[in-house]
């Protein structure tokens, strides 16, 4: 009796780690027209779906999907936005969106962890932080990335020359692939009020 008490004790405590850490990474919330590629197969995007490295999301016209990262990170997926998972670990958590807009909400990170977004044409790292991305494909030959920050801090590196730039509170970066030369800017009204929902970005599943 005492051996079967013994063993069945740590195959719940498995099987349960095992369930929770599958659902550290999932969609939170999803309105319909969401699509999601995982390798050749492609699924409509629906709450609760958990989430894997290299999941593709694709949102529609009037579609918008908000994901959870190890309860630490939060993303809201625009409408006419596709993004993909990279990596998905606590130490190492990375989106690559190839066009669209993304907003994210982030609590501060524990040390030894990182939070990457890839874009095009550059590489933001953040920590605790809101901020917005956008990636504007209109000119394919040359798309131009764009961050702007609500709270914290974001450190953008620019593809093409390596250039690193530290972006604070109230402060926006645009970055073409061309050779125009990106600077630090004010970010603008209608930024500022796009990110304003990153407070209603849940960032725990």
């Amino acid at each position: 009796m005492k051996k079967i008490v013994f063993f069945a004790g740590p195959l719940c405590f498995l099987m349960l780690g095992s369930f929770t850490a599958s659902a550290q990474n999932r969609v939170t919330e999803a309105t319909e027209g969401g699509v999601l590629a995982r390798g050749s197969e492609t699924m409509p995007v629906q709450k609760n779906m958990d989430l894997q490295p290299g999941d593709v999301l694709k949102t529609g016209e009037k579609c918008q999907v908000d994901i959870s990262m190890q309860n630490m990170a939060g993303c809201r997926i625009l409408s006419g936005s596709e993004c993909a998972v990279i990596t998905s670990s606590p130490e190492s958590m990375e989106l690559k969106v190839m066009t669209g807009n993304v907003i994210l909400n982030l609590k501060k990170l524990p040390k030894g962890s990182t939070f990457k977004v890839e874009t095009p044409t550059a590489i933001a790292a953040v920590r605790g932080t809101q901020f917005w991305g956008r990636v504007d494909n209109q000119q394919s030959e040359d798309p131009v990335t764009t961050f702007a920050v609500r709270q914290g801090s974001v450190v953008v590196q620019t593809k093409k020359d390596g250039q690193i730039f530290a972006l604070e509170k109230g402060q926006a970066i645009d970055i073409p692939l061309s050779s125009a030369a990106p600077f630090i800017r004010p970010a603008l009204d209608e930024e500022m009020n796009a990110m304003e929902q990153a407070d209603s970005i849940p960032t725990g599943a």
